[in-house]
């Protein structure tokens, strides 16, 4: 079997794909343009707290004029006032971006930090939801299960990589200036379980992996697919749905 890092991107992504071929792009590093909103994220982080994943400086393309799109330029403004949020509530960075790794697991943390002098894992996120919104933003944190699984997995790893169990935090921040810091309660046991799904990730990614990522792409699955426009085997087939009636 090839040698693989087990995310949480990778936990994710196989809990939701039904295509191999996602899976093979996703591993063999892919790249893709990201999307607006992707690209807001990952520029806010970086000002704000030093960097972002993958070590590279986000930019916007700049108008015609040579002048700053409207988008960065709202960014620098809430960038700073982030910055005055975080003196004010005592929150400061200590590493961006670390790594930790135990055995094949790998957790890309976006900080260690202090949080009112306490040592906690921090993650930045920028979100152009609204406040309230807790079907796709942070209105109710409960529902994102995706969050879940980033905040244990970080949690397990550094635990497995340094024997200390830290507090983890979102630190969310709305384009409309609102602000939320999310603890997320997290015990051995829910440590345990998910070791259980990191075994999992692992049974999974094994099966296609024998399979030489065998696969069957249909037009609901590839217009999903962030690899959409560079994968030569995108398709337009349709799957059919069966319907008994009783």
């Amino acid at each position: 079997m090839m040698k693989v890092n087990i995310s949480q991107s990778l936990i994710k992504l196989l809990d939701k794909t039904e295509c191999a071929e996602e899976v093979r792009h996703y591993l063999q590093g892919t790249e893709t343009a990201p999307s607006e909103a992707m690209l807001c994220g990952l520029y806010f982080e970086h000002y704000l707290i030093g960097g972002c994943r993958g070590g590279q400086v986000p930019t916007f393309k700049p108008l015609k004029n040579g002048a700053k799109p409207k988008a960065e330029l709202d960014l620098i403004q809430l960038i700073d006032k982030s910055k005055e949020i975080l003196e004010a509530n005592n929150i400061e960075i200590l590493e961006v971006q670390p790594e930790y790794k135990f055995d094949d697991v790998v957790g890309h943390l976006d900080a260690i930090g202090t949080i009112n002098g306490h040592k906690a894992i921090i993650d930045v996120k920028w979100t152009a939801t609204r406040e309230d919104d807790k079907w796709n933003g942070w209105g109710d944190a409960t529902f994102k299960e995706d969050a879940h699984i980033q905040a244990l997995h970080y949690t397990w790893v550094f635990y497995m990589a340094t024997k200390e169990m830290l507090p983890f935090y979102f630190l969310v921040f709305g384009k409309g200036g609102w602000v939320k810091l999310i603890h997320i309660d997290i015990n051995i046991d829910l440590l345990d379980r998910h070791e259980d799904k990191i075994n999992e990730t692992r049974q999974k990614l094994k099966a296609i992996i024998d399979s030489k990522f065998k696969s069957e792409p249909n037009i609901s699955m590839c217009g999903a697919c962030r690899y959409k426009n560079v994968c030569n085997k995108r398709s337009l087939k349709l799957k059919t749905e069966k319907i008994i009636l009783l």
